[in-house]
């Protein structure tokens, strides 16, 4: 994938349409233990495991790498209950049924490492590949999608990946006009699809460490009592929220307009807001069809 990733990316674009600079390849790969448990590193572990251990002698990936999720089971990611709905398994066999580690089995369940999708710049998943698959063999349909979307005529639209938005927070921006009323509560944790990536796995685990060292200072002062207590607080209702996002997760895969709700608390808060406002008076207009669910809203949004 770097012998691709290096032909085809923003270099390509720029050398060869450059005013289509979003029209080239971006691989992003997506750790998973569910497989034999080959993948046990803690997520700021993951990167000195690719360099030094597997596949090892310095490899350095010239892609994101997100953090480890699930990509099978009653907790897979929307990520891939996306990219599973939009194209099938690739053969009938899952797996073996030592090698089954989730629950429940699916029909278009992930069979082992390495599966991959190709997505188009519309985010329109396009073909599923096989764990066997060189990613050498992609170029030909790689090259056709870049094609595809230099050929496209006018200004669509079109956004390139923005690989930022993976990181926790940095989701599109909302604009003024479509801005609820009043405040709602949002979380402040990554929203439901953001993947955090391994570096920043990694500085979480540092800053947490400091945060338990400072807050055990604190206490031996004897200043800790009130910190204490807030601190109680917040760790109640940020499980709260995420209890209630991971309910709600089902529900913000299928929602129609791409837009996952970024806390199960905001939601009902949310949805009552859209309710009030969507109210149209007798003999209103229909309201427009809404677009079709790209692979960008589930990661981005």
């Amino acid at each position: 994938m770097n012998a691709l990733q290096k032909k085809y990316g923003a270099e390509y674009a720029q050398q060869n349409h450059p005013h289509k600079p979003h029209c080239h390849v971006q691989f992003v790969g997506f750790p998973c233990n569910q497989f034999g448990y080959q993948e046990p590193a803690e997520n700021h572990e993951l990167m000195n495991c690719i360099k030094h251990v597997r596949p090892g002698f310095g490899f350095e990936p010239l892609f994101p790498v997100s953090g480890k999720l699930e990509v099978n089971g009653a907790g897979e990611s929307p990520l891939f209950t996306f990219l599973k709905a939009r194209c099938p398994a690739p053969f009938g066999l899952i797996a073996n049924r030592t090698d089954i580690t989730w629950t429940p089995i699916r029909n278009n369940d992930i069979s082992w490492n390495f599966q991959k999708w190709l997505v188009d710049h519309n985010g329109d998943p396009i073909k599923r590949f096989t764990s066997r698959t060189d990613p050498v063999q992609t170029e030909d349909d790689i090259v056709a999608l870049i094609n595809k979307c230099v050929g496209e005529g006018g200004d669509n639209a079109t956004k390139p990946i923005d690989i930022a938005a993976l990181k926790p927070g940095a989701g599109p921006q909302a604009s003024p006009a479509a801005a609820p009323a009043a405040a709602v509560p949002v979380s402040t944790g990554p929203p439901l699809g953001g993947i955090p990536s391994a570096d920043e796995a990694q500085h979480a685990v540092e800053a947490e460490a400091a945060a338990k060292e400072a807050a055990l200072k604190a206490a031996t002062n004897g200043a800790g009592a009130g910190a204490s207590t807030a601190g109680a607080a917040g760790a109640t209702g940020a499980g709260q929220a995420v209890a209630a996002a991971k309910d709600d997760k089902a529900a913000a895969v299928t929602q129609a307009n791409g837009q996952a709700a970024t806390s199960g608390a905001a939601a009902p808060a949310a949805g009552s807001a859209a309710q009030t406002a969507g109210a149209q008076p007798a003999g209103a207009p229909a309201p427009a069809q809404k677009k079709k669910r790209s692979l960008f809203d589930v990661m981005f949004h």
